[in-house]
């Protein structure tokens, strides 16, 4: 299923000088990466292989080193890119 991307943002920090990136395309994949249950959760999201988004836990709980699951980074992603988790490409957990 082909859904578009609303105009997305990187997390600050991913590119240099807290740059952002904007995409405005037609995505095939979308991919929810995550890091959870230790030092830094977080989240990433990739749309046809390009990062739109990313976020560490702490920086929505102001908890240093948070290692809690992201759900706040997960919806911060899938709000970047303008799209929900039914949106997300069905993938196996190694």
């Amino acid at each position: 299923m082909e859904t578009p991307i609303a105009t997305a943002v990187l997390a600050r920090g991913l590119l240099e000088g807290g740059a952002t990136r904007s995409v405005t395309a037609m995505a095939s994949s979308y991919i929810l990466g995550l890091s959870a249950f230790y030092h830094d959760s977080a989240a990433c999201l990739l749309a046809d292989g390009e990062i739109v988004a990313a976020a560490q836990e702490e920086r929505f709980t102001r908890e240093k080193g948070d290692a809690s699951f992201p759900a706040r980074a997960v919806a911060y992603c899938l709000g970047a890119a303008g799209i929900t988790a039914s949106d997300l490409t069905a993938r196996r957990l190694l």
